[in-house]
């Protein structure tokens, strides 16, 4: 019984226990995380990242095991911060907030559990997943126009005919588009992974560290450079038809796998010699300890399971209310519904639970009726999308932007967004539109994104834009007038349609 006992007390033990709580209750953003690195171009090295970071923890052992641990009460905090910001994202869908706190938890779970000393000895192994963090995207667009501007300046030198404007470069074979890809992020961020665990293992003292981890940046920013001067010349020697102009990521990888062996053998030559282990230090008794570390896994593990369990009864509310329907108010007169829907105006809104587009015609105009509504919303289906638009913009073209407020017949005041197209055979379109986020309405993306985060303590789910249309009505006050004139007319059947939705009863 004793022996019992000490099991499940033993460090090793509670450790594994809150790390099995992480990984179960958020295995569905990290299956998520795995499977951005198996799809990026640019991430995919994040699938290798844990098992070097296990590695890496298993060649400290014994300096771990020689080591006194002392979990830290601020780590508590830290753990409830880091799991309420993921229960944030992942409500209204921020992927690049839940990314990066699904893998901040790991190193801060771990040094609120062993605590100071043991979290430096293996500081390295788990912060070393950041390195596969969407943070790095920061550096796409600044890497981009350097690109661009270094390989047109290096060109120059050739005498080689070039323009340069904005990323695009042209030759007399054709014209390069330097984009976002071409910037070389892909090979910055394996620069930085590889360099930087090459220096941990070789170098003890922080600055030779830095400085190889600098040298390897610079490197891998002039060799993609060197990269897409030797495309474009490929490209202007073979008239564009060189398949490497089409395919040409083999080539950057060619040359950074190459540029790597320079780089680790003059590296070598700066070797450090390894730390030795620090001596033990038992000076607070192995039943205090481990009577400490027990009480702050339990409460590790009560932080880390409470923002899965309120998603989870949230996602039930909204799976309650999935099955309900919108459909568009009848005629009200002297409005007259239309059948079939007589125009050319279809918005786009991925995923939507149910929509609809309906015209309604009076004596004096035609306005066309649009719905999206979503009873749950993922990634990538979703209300506020940067993919989901109301209008075809190849076809029309925004020519001002406002807000609009009318007065509704129940006093209450609504605040629309006006958009004013034209397209080239000079039509005219004039869209009201807000979101009807459950029982709020705003026009700001960024406010429907936080009203989602209503349903975590109750509220009802569901969201949708409503938005109207009409056409070629000179002035545009006569058209604002139709568009007011209509509104008031259904804005009580509009309401209703989500009125039902408000009271659906979880069961």
């Amino acid at each position: 019984m004793r022996a019992n006992a000490l099991i499940w007390k033993s460090p090793l033990f509670l450790i594994s226990i809150a790390l099995t709580t992480l990984l179960f209750f958020y295995s569905n953003s990290l299956l998520a995380l795995f499977s951005y690195w198996w799809n990026s171009s640019d991430y995919s090295h994040g699938v290798l990242l844990p098992i070097i970071s296990l590695y890496l923890i298993w060649l400290k052992r014994q300096p771990l095991a020689n080591t006194v641990s002392s979990p830290q009460p601020v780590g508590l905090l830290l753990l409830f911060i880091l799991s309420a910001s993921w229960l944030v994202a992942k409500t209204i869908d921020i992927q690049f907030i839940e990314r990066m706190a699904i893998i901040a938890l790991f190193p801060t779970l771990i040094w609120t559990l062993l605590g100071n000393n043991k979290t430096k000895v293996i500081l390295f192994p788990l912060t070393y997943l950041f390195f596969a963090a969407p943070a790095w995207d920061f550096f796409a667009i600044p890497l981009q126009n350097l690109t661009a501007l270094a390989s047109f300046k290096l060109l120059q030198l050739t005498n080689l005919p070039i323009l340069l404007e904005e990323h695009h470069i042209s030759i007399p074979a054709g014209k390069f588009l330097i984009a976002k890809a071409c910037g070389g992020l892909r090979f910055f961020i394996a620069a930085a992974a590889i360099s930087a665990l090459y220096a941990h293992l070789n170098y003890r003292s922080l600055s030779r560290q830095l400085i190889f981890v600098a040298i390897a940046l610079t490197g891998a920013i002039i060799l993609n450079w060197i990269r897409v001067c030797i495309i474009i010349w490929i490209g202007q020697l073979t008239n564009m038809e060189h398949p490497i102009v089409e395919d040409h990521n083999s080539l950057g990888w060619w040359l950074f796998a190459a540029a790597l062996l320079p780089l680790f053998y003059f590296g070598a030559k700066f070797q450090e010699q390894a730390e030795t282990s620090p001596s033990p230090n038992n000076q607070t008794s192995t039943k205090k300890k481990n009577s400490t570390l027990l009480s702050f896994t339990l409460i590790s593990m009560l932080i880390l399971s409470t923002a899965p369990i309120a998603l989870y009864f949230a996602d039930k509310n909204s799976l309650a209310n999935s099955s309900h329907q919108i459909a568009p108010p009848s005629a009200i007169k002297p409005w007259e519904m239309l059948s079939p829907s007589s125009n050319d105006w279809v918005p786009v809104f991925n995923g939507a639970s149910t929509q609809y587009t309906q015209s309604y015609r009076s004596n004096t105009a035609t306005i066309h009726l649009h719905t999206s509504y979503y009873a749950k919303q993922t990634q990538g289906t979703e209300l506020i999308n940067e993919l989901n638009t109301l209008y075809d913009k190849k076809s029309w073209g925004l020519i001002h932007q406002t807000t609009q407020q009318i007065q509704l017949p129940n006093n209450e005041t609504l605040k629309l967004q006006e958009l004013q197209l034209q397209n080239s055979h000079q039509q005219t379109r004039i869209i009201w539109y807000w979101y009807q986020i459950a029982d709020k309405n705003t026009i700001d993306p960024i406010s429907a994104k936080l009203l989602e985060l209503r349903k975590l303590i109750g509220k009802p789910p569901g969201s949708a834009v409503v938005a109207l249309a009409i056409d070629n009505i000179k002035p545009i006050d006569q058209a604002r007038q139709s568009l007011s004139t209509f509104l008031q007319s259904t804005y009580p059947a509009i309401r209703a349609n989500f009125q039902d939705n408000y009271d659906v009863k979880v069961n």
